[in-house]
Formats: C-alpha cells, sequence, structure tokens
C-alpha cells in the first residue's frame, strides 16, 4: 500500500510507513525497526521490515533451551551446527536439534542408549548410538555375542534357534539345552551350564509301552489305577505301577497266593487283591519319613520310643488281626515279626511291628 506517513497504513500488519524510498510515494511495511515490533511475546526484531524471532544469538534468551539464531529462518533454535551442542550426551546437530548421533563419528560409548559395552553405530532413523544395527556389527570381542537383535540394537547370543546347536534352543536370547532335542531317553541335567547328559525312562507319552504315560515331571512311564486299558493285558495298575497278572491273588493279606519274593496280598486303590512289594523303604538313614512313597494298605512304620527295639525302614502293612496279616507278613533281613500289632504314630490304627532278629 502506498503511503507518505504512518496514519496513512490501515492494515493489520503493515502500520509502519516506510520512507526510506527515492520516491515519493513510500510503502506501508511491518516495521523498519525493531521497536515498531513490540516489546512482549514473540518476533520482537526487524529484518527486512518484518518482524522475527531473531537476527543474531544476541536476540535469543540465553538461558532458553533455544539460544541460537538461524540466520536463515530467523527462528531461535537449539542449535545451528555441532558446535552449539555442548552436552556429552547430544553432541550432534540436526534439523536444529540436538541429538545422540548423526554419523557413526558421534558415538563415543558414553552415548550408547541403553548402556552397552560397545555403541559405535549410530542408528540414523533414530539417531541414537547403539551396539548393533545388523549381525555384521557383532560379535563384541571377547564374547560369543554374534547376533544382532535388530529389536533392542543389543549384540546377544542368538535370537533364533539356528544360532544354536543341535540340542539347543534360543531362550531369552541365550542358547539352553533342550530336553526335547536330546537323544532318546536323555534329557538336560540342571546344571550352572546343562548339556544332554541325564538317562530317563521317558520323554514324551509315545516312548512307553502297554498302554502306560509319561509323567512329565518325573520322566518315568506311569498306569491310572482308574483309567481302563492301563497295563493292556499284562497285569493290574497299583500305585501308578503295573504289576504282572501272574502276580495276582484273591484274599489281601494272604502271603501264600504271591510267589515273588517280598510281596504279599493287598487290595488296590479299586479294591481288587494283587501282589505288591513290601520291602519299600520309607524311612531315611536319619530316621526321617520319606512320605507319600507306601502304597495302599501300607504304613512308615513309626520309630519305637523303646531303645530295645530297631527302626523299621520298610512299609509294613496295617495290622488286621481278623485276617491274621502280621502272621504272613516277611520282615526285612535282621528282623523278625512281632505277632502283636502296635498303634502307628498318629495312634488311629494299628501297624505289624518288625524287632531286631535275636543273636
Amino acid at each position: 500500500m502506498a503511503c507518505t506517513q504512518d496514519s496513512e497504513c490501515t492494515t493489520t500488519g503493515l502500520e509502519v510507513c516506510d520512507e526510506t524510498g527515492d520516491g515519493a510515494t513510500f510503502t506501508c511495511v511491518q516495521c523498519i525497526e525493531s521497536s515498531d515490533c513490540g516489546t512482549t511475546g514473540d518476533d520482537l526484531t526487524c529484518v527486512g521490515n518484518v518482524c522475527v524471532d531473531c537476527a543474531v544469538d544476541a536476540d535469543c534468551d540465553a538461558a532458553s533451551t533455544e539460544p541460537n539464531c538461524d540466520a536463515t529462518t530467523n527462528d531461535c533454535v537449539a542449535c545451528v551446527d555441532n558446535d552449539d551442542c555442548t552436552t556429552d550426551e547430544d553432541p550432534a546437530c540436526l534439523n536444529n536439534v540436538c541429538v545422540d548421533c548423526t554419523s557413526d563419528d558421534d558415538c563415543p560409548l558414553a552415548n550408547a542408549v541403553p548402556p552397552f559395552d560397545t555403541a559405535e553405530n549410530c542408528d540414523t532413523t533414530n539417531n541414537v548410538c547403539v551396539q548393533c544395527l545388523d549381525d555384521d556389527d557383532c560379535p563384541v570381542a571377547g564374547s560369543t555375542m554374534g547376533e544382532c537383535d535388530e529389536a533392542t540394537n543389543a549384540c546377544v547370543e542368538c535370537d533364533e534357534d539356528s544360532n544354536c546347536a543341535d540340542t539347543e534352543s534360543c531362550v531369552a536370547f541365550e542358547c539352553t539345552c533342550d530336553s526335547a532335542k536330546c537323544p532318546d531317553n536323555i534329557i538336560c541335567d540342571t546344571g550352572a551350564n546343562p548339556t544332554c547328559s541325564v538317562a530317563v525312562e521317558c520323554k514324551a507319552a509315545g516312548d512307553c509301552g502297554n498302554g502306560l504315560t509319561c509323567n512329565l515331571a518325573t520322566n518315568v512311564c506311569e498306569c491310572d489305577d482308574t483309567a481302563t486299558g492301563d497295563c493292556n493285558a499284562i497285569g493290574t495298575c497299583v500305585e501308578g505301577e503295573c504289576i504282572p497278572t501272574a502276580n495276582t491273588c484273591t484274599t489281601a493279606g494272604d502271603l501264600d497266593e504271591c510267589t515273588a519274593d517280598d510281596t504279599t496280598c493287598i487290595n488296590d486303590d479299586t479294591g481288587n487283591p494283587v501282589c505288591f512289594p513290601t520291602g519299600i523303604r520309607c524311612r531315611a538313614d536319619t530316621g526321617e519319613e520319606i512320605v507319600g512313597v507306601c502304597p495302599t494298605n501300607f504304613e512308615c512304620p513309626p520309630v519305637p520310643t523303646d531303645a530295645s527295639i530297631g527302626a523299621n525302614p520298610n512299609c509294613v502293612p496295617v495290622c488286621d488281626a481278623t485276617t491274621g496279616f502280621c502272621a504272613d507278613y516277611d520282615c526285612p533281613a535282621g528282623f523278625d515279626l512281632l505277632n502283636s500289632c502296635v498303634l502307628n504314630g498318629a495312634g488311629n490304627g494299628l501297624l505289624c511291628q518288625c524287632v531286631p532278629s535275636s543273636a
């Protein structure tokens, strides 16, 4: 807009008449000097008849996060070049912002995000120093960390199973012994550096014959007392163990029916009489009871309070005075049967008692 004085400049933002031209008619502009731009707010510096943020660094607030003047845009910014970035964490200037890096040269170890033993590579997408961008940046010297996990930019031992040995799987970026990959009937040990070294009866259901199931917690083939078909035709399932049909009997407590040594006729969990081994140790050498090892109708005898009676370490049948259960029970070697029944440790039943053999 043409003018000869300020009062003729009525357009908002163009309220100053620039009388510096050579002609008789001048032009309405925003400013001629910085005082025309006011004293508060932004854009208080006049450059080329326009109010802008700055012309030099002194126009910016030195105490702010944008103390430097970009002379190209006339904006106060954090940085114009690397010299304006004075912290070790963000030493490089990119688009007027101090960043961790713009090239590998900007990556001293102190700049690693997160901290690494080595972090010499600049992730130019995020402008941060990282340990690796691909496998070529690994391994770290003196370690087995030969793979780059590109999600975290960290050198790791593995990021897939193919990075590990044939008997290992990649778990949490570490090659770990995998029992499923060990040879047949071998599982990993529980040491600090597990290997395939423990022999077991089974590792999967298919490893067990005769309708048995592999207990994956113990790696032992077991049968189910309540299931039809377990043990197939070889016998009866008692306490998870198949008892051969040849060892069946008809009367619980009758040892004469059972031909195998150290067996007696007891009722299984379903009430069927079968010959079952009786020489099962249930007490440690220290006298402590090994809980849960005695089969149905057997209990672990109490430690006798009478010093003249020896502690029987094996499971004994529950005493049935009517059938003479104790009379037919074989005691362990070095023990003789005491023909009277004794209260068990809880005082709620009768047990057969064995005593040391007389010299």
